[in-house]
Order: structure tokens, then C-alpha cells, then sequence
């Protein structure tokens, strides 16, 4: 795991960020999963077009045509109710669609495209779950595939991985500055680690020690 910074307010973890890990892992991985896609079904590896986009974005209805195929890397939210454990850390799990958009001349030709490229997405992701170290695990959920349309001559078909994302260590509860008392000048500097200690202070209470200890009862 990827370490957490060093900061008296703890690590702040976002769908954001999910998202950016799923993007960087992918740009880093698609190509050679896609060339293995193709050797297992019988297509010279590099034979299909590689991605002319791989991106963030909310949807995959509106991309322009000339950009296809395209990944797109989408988290809608958590997934459910983040939990806290005793050291007041929270755990979160992301909701992440990752899909490919592709492109052929009739209908049955771009369901086949998005099911080779959705296969090697699925692969990369259920291979590469800590997405370089940064998460706990993938959940996969399933896969999806959408007709979109487009015209008389072009067919559009979108293959939707659905995975939950875990990550440990979002957001720390019992941590913070304790006070605003005394605000940094500037206030955008960053707070300064809780000090080491110095000296510690103990008080020794002396307790006199019993010659002869009291008898353990004996039961009537």
C-alpha cells in the first residue's frame, strides 16, 4: 500500500482520487491485456485500434463518433455506508464503471468489439486490484453491454465493467488540529507534526509492602 502523508489530519481520499488510480492503471495496462484478448480469440495481436482516448467522463451516449474506441473511466459514488474502526480510521468502498466505447459497421460487429475490450478492461482490473497500490481490492460485480446507435452505417456498443473499489485509511476521525487559537500566517501553510516528546513526568506514590498477606477464604 501506497503510505499515508504525514499530516496531524490523516490521509482525505476521494472518488477523485479513485478515479484518477482506475485512469493511470489503465493508460498503463489496456494495450498489453487487449493484445492477449486478441491472441486468445484468434486475432493477431495489435490487429484492433487502441484507444484514442482514455479519459474520465459521466457518459458514454454523448462521445463524439471520431474519438471511438474510447475507455472511460466513471464512479458514480461510495457503494455503501463507510465504517470506522476503533482508531477512529475510516474504510470506504468506491463504486467504479470503467467501459469501452467501439465502434463498427452493423450492430453484431460493435457487440463483438465491446466484448473483446471489455474482456481485457475486466482482466486488467481482477489482475491488478490494489491499482499499483493504492486500494484494498476489486469486487467485481459483472459486466454490461449497451447499444447506443448512431446511424444508417455505423453502430455503437459500450462494454461497462462494474466493480467496487476498497480502500482503507480515507479519513481519520481522531485526528486534527486541536485548536484554531493561533491560525498560520499564512493560513494555507501546512500545520507543523505533532512535536516529539521531550521529558516525561512521573509521579511515584510508594505503597508499603504486607509481611504477611492476607489468607485466601476458604469456603464453608
Amino acid at each position: 500500500m501506497v503510505a499515508a502523508p504525514a499530516t496531524i489530519f490523516g490521509r482525505i481520499i476521494t472518488g477523485g482520487d479513485v478515479e484518477r488510480w482506475a485512469l493511470a492503471l489503465t493508460r498503463k495496462w489496456f494495450s498489453t491485456y487487449l493484445a492477449e484478448s486478441e491472441r486468445q480469440h484468434g486475432i493477431v495481436a495489435g490487429t484492433l485500434p487502441r484507444p484514442r482516448a482514455i479519459v474520465l467522463g459521466p457518459s458514454f451516449d454523448k462521445w463524439p463518433e471520431d474519438q471511438v474506441p474510447a475507455v472511460i473511466v466513471t464512479s458514480p459514488g461510495t457503494a455503501d455506508l463507510p465504517w470506522r474502526d476503533g482508531d477512529g480510521l475510516y474504510r470506504a468502498r468506491w463504486t467504479l464503471e470503467p467501459g469501452v466505447l467501439c465502434s463498427a459497421r452493423t450492430q453484431a460487429e460493435s457487440h463483438d468489439l465491446a466484448a473483446l475490450y471489455g474482456g481485457a478492461l475486466e482482466l486488467l482490473f481482477l489482475q491488478r486490484p490494489s491499482l499499483d497500490g493504492y486500494a484494498n481490492g476489486v469486487a467485481w460485480l459483472g459486466i454490461r453491454y449497451d447499444d447506443l446507435g448512431y446511424d444508417d452505417t455505423r453502430s455503437l456498443y459500450a462494454a461497462r465493467v462494474q466493480l467496487v473499489v476498497e480502500v482503507a485509511d480515507v479519513a481519520q476521525s481522531l485526528a486534527g488540529p486541536t485548536t484554531p487559537d493561533e491560525p498560520l500566517d499564512p493560513d494555507t501553510d501546512p500545520w507543523p507534526a505533532w512535536p516529539l516528546v521531550q521529558t516525561v513526568e512521573l509521579d511515584v506514590e510508594k505503597v508499603a509492602e504486607l509481611s504477611n498477606p492476607l489468607p485466601e477464604e476458604v469456603p464453608e
